[in-house]
């Protein structure tokens, strides 16, 4: 067990994780997801679309587009 929790939290500190977080800083929805997964001491890594220079060629290759989302905006 201990050697589970070390690991988990070598994780955590390196921001590694299998949930990559596509988002800006200034989404709701964006501060809820890293915040729950922040609380369950979940490994992650987040990508602000805000200034990330290769944010967009992520959005291509897996074919994300403004088109179809509830607000209008990613």
């Amino acid at each position: 067990m201990r050697a589970f929790i070390l690991r988990r939290i070598a994780l955590v500190n390196r921001g590694l994780g299998n949930v990559i977080i596509l988002g800006s800083l200034h989404s709701a929805g964006t501060l809820r997801l890293r915040e729950f997964l922040g609380r369950n001491s979940y490994p992650y890594t987040f990508i602000n679309l805000d200034t990330d220079t290769g944010a967009q060629e992520l959005l291509d290759r897996f074919s994300v587009t403004l088109a179809g989302h509830p607000s209008g905006h990613l």
